[in-house]
């Protein structure tokens, strides 16, 4: 969905004080209340009646307001450094004179504050003063904050503390104490948002990888796909070409079958034609003694000619090639056909035995009986497998993504589970090799009748064909001796 460079990866390499939108250091940071993102005021101005925020597009219940907290870091983070107030040097470690208002370096601090006179000053680290922009008087007495208020989280000034009552004085406390007391709760606070980033970056990593993953395993499969569909075409065109050579063989050798029987039938009609001449000519205008003296040569050579084998056809014109074509085979998965089978599913073809198979009918409900006690137990496993799956996923899921800790026993039952389905499914497959033989014999004894009727179609289509060329042939003959009829 997001490129490499894409906008919100470049959320984690910008700074927190700039606005995410325009990558502009924020002047007036103003901050949604639902989403909490934080960004300038000019990027925050949507121009619509509905406070929607620019940068996730979430819908807010109120307009933005001013992010004082970020307002504040900007403004510090726009200080000077402090240089040492007697050489404008940096000299870590620095430290700063809270009497004379002074920034001194390690080395200026041993060589002007070590005197007695400096012995009361209040020196301190560098980095524990921190320049006060807030107001240092209370505004309703124009007194000094001296007291916190833990429960209201307020300061309070000398007047402010006698004008509360002594039952709710239990939440003050003096400056120092409120300090260190609320730094102590911003700590824990604190480490439990490291811990969140910590968690959040995980997961951002997690993403990537996985993102990474998900773009080399679909160059993968594409080129597995790219790789297997050219297979798949070589194979076409491989399975057409020989297909198409086996349909030319085959009709070949059919016309050239043929055209020998054409060329035998055709020499065959001329003494044919003769004899017939002959035997019209004999009956019709020779002589009786003639008819005698040549009758004993002529009867023989009539029935030379009558006695001549005429070959059948003992094929059709229809291409059987094209039966045995089946594209369909290419697309079937190698490994289920290029095994050797398994010598314990090698039965010997049994003859159809009446008594055993009495009636068509019976051996359909037969086996179909045996296939309904086969499929029911395989419905019921395959649920079962389903729902172990899905269960084993579920847990899988709650180790390497939700974190979760999985009781033992929850792991072992599902172990369990998968070897008492494995016994059941390995017993359902010894009783369906059980019956392997009875269902090859029913399938035996179907073949055996598929054969006959095919052969009993085959012997009467050649029948019909003969009976057409014969009552064609005697048709033809008797328009040739038809002028030969005496009126």
């Amino acid at each position: 969905m997001f490129s490499n460079g894409g906008f919100p990866y470049s959320l984690e390499e910008s700074s927190p004080l700039e606005c995410p939108i325009c990558k502009v250091e924020m002047v007036y940071p103003m901050v949604f209340g639902t989403c909490h993102h934080t960004i300038c005021n000019e990027c925050s101005i949507t121009g619509k009646l509905e406070a929607i925020c620019p940068l996730c597009k979430a819908k807010n219940s109120s307009p933005p307001e001013e992010d004082e907290v970020m307002k504040y870091i900007i403004e510090c983070s726009k200080d000077e450094t402090d240089v040492c107030g007697n050489c404008d040097s940096i000299i870590a470690p620095m430290f700063f004179c809270e009497t004379c208002s002074l920034p001194l370096c390690s080395l200026c601090r041993v060589s002007t504050h070590m005197a007695k006179i400096f012995s009361k000053h209040n020196i301190i680290p560098l980095e524990e003063r921190g320049k006060i922009r807030g107001s240092l008087m209370c505004v309703n007495h124009e007194q000094p904050y001296i007291l916190y208020n833990l429960g209201t989280s307020q300061l309070l000034c000398i007047g402010c503390f006698n004008s509360i009552p002594n039952d709710q004085r239990s939440q003050l406390v003096n400056i120092d104490v409120g300090h260190k007391i609320c730094n102590e709760k911003l700590d824990v606070i604190t480490q439990e948002i490291k811990h969140l980033q910590e968690e959040i970056k995980e997961h951002i990593e997690m993403r990537k990888r996985i993102l990474l993953e998900l773009n080399e395993n679909y160059k993968n499969s594409e080129t597995f796909i790219n790789h297997e569909y050219d297979k798949v075409i070589q194979k076409i065109r491989d399975k057409k070409q020989n297909s198409l050579q086996e349909l030319k063989n085959e009709k070949q050798i059919k016309e050239n079958k043929i055209n020998e029987q054409l060329e035998r039938l055709i020499h065959l009609q001329f003494p044919i034609r003769q004899n017939l001449l002959t035997s019209t000519i004999f009956c019709s205008y020779i002589s009786k003694l003639d008819f005698l003296h040549m009758y004993d040569r002529l009867m023989k050579k009539l029935n030379e000619t009558s006695h001549c084998d005429i070959e059948k056809l003992d094929f059709t014109s229809e291409l059987t090639s094209v039966t045995n074509i089946n594209f369909n085979t290419l697309f079937e998965d190698p490994t289920q056909h290029n095994q050797p089978p398994d010598p314990e599913m090698n039965f010997p073809i049994l003859l159809p035995l009446t008594t055993m198979c009495p009636n068509i009918t019976d051996i359909s409900t037969e086996s179909d009986e045996l296939l309904r006690k086969i499929e029911m137990p395989l419905k019921s496993f395959s649920l079962e497998c389903s729902n172990i799956s899905h269960e084993l996923q579920e847990a899988q899921k709650d180790i390497t993504q939700r974190r979760c800790l999985i009781n033992d026993t929850t792991i072992d039952e599902m172990i369990e589970r998968c070897k008492s389905l494995k016994s059941k499914i390995d017993n359902h497959t010894s009783l369906i090799q059980s019956y392997q033989p009875i269902l090859r014999q029913i399938w035996q004894y179907n073949l055996d009748n598929v054969r006959k009727e095919q052969c009993t179609f085959k012997t009467k289509l050649d029948e019909s064909l003969h009976l057409g060329n014969s009552i064609k042939n005697l048709t033809i003959n008797a328009e040739k001796i038809k002028p030969f009829w005496i009126i």
